[in-house]
């Protein structure tokens, strides 16, 4: 029995049917990083990898604002901000970061990356590759100011990054 509508004396409920089932969708994200220090801790090689894979239950697809993206400020530098989107995505990277002053590094970077539809479109076959140079500008706990200049298939993009001390 259903409680009584107030002021009303009739009662309320609802039923809904559904001839689909529920749908789920999600995204699975991972990252793999080593650190390798060199010269005595003024040096410093970056090798990570970062992957996305997105996931949806049934025939509904991912929605486009949920799909990875590849571009931009840290990830294929040398391309546009969200330049590579689909639902599963790949980076590939090794930086070398040089400490000139005690808060100040050059680095130079190198980065592979891919996006696709499914898994297996991940391969390393036809990535886009972007190289590039850049300084650094950090306290003792945060980076605080960054600048890169990066080259790819579709030229050359410059990229500037601020931080607020602390985080």
């Amino acid at each position: 029995m259903f409680p009584p509508c107030p002021g009303s004396g009739r009662t309320r409920g609802s039923r809904t049917r559904s001839r689909r089932p529920p749908t789920t969708r999600g995204r699975l994200e991972g990252t793999l990083q080593q650190l390798v220090p060199t010269h005595g801790g003024r040096g410093v090689i970056d090798l990570s990898a970062r992957t996305w894979l997105s996931f949806a239950e049934g025939d509904r697809s991912v929605p486009f604002f949920l799909m990875p993206t590849l571009g931009g400020g840290e990830m294929l530098r040398a391309f546009p901000s969200y330049r590579f989107r689909d639902r599963d995505a790949l980076l590939l990277k090794g930086e070398y970061r040089w400490a000139v002053r005690k808060m100040a590094d050059v680095a130079g970077v190198y980065e592979a990356g891919k996006v696709g539809a499914e898994i297996e479109n991940l391969g390393l076959r036809d990535v886009a590759h972007s190289f590039g140079i850049g300084i650094r500008a950090h306290s003792k706990t945060s980076s605080l100011f960054r600048a890169d200049l990066a080259h790819g298939r579709e030229g050359f993009g410059f990229r500037i990054g601020f931080s607020a001390a602390g985080s």
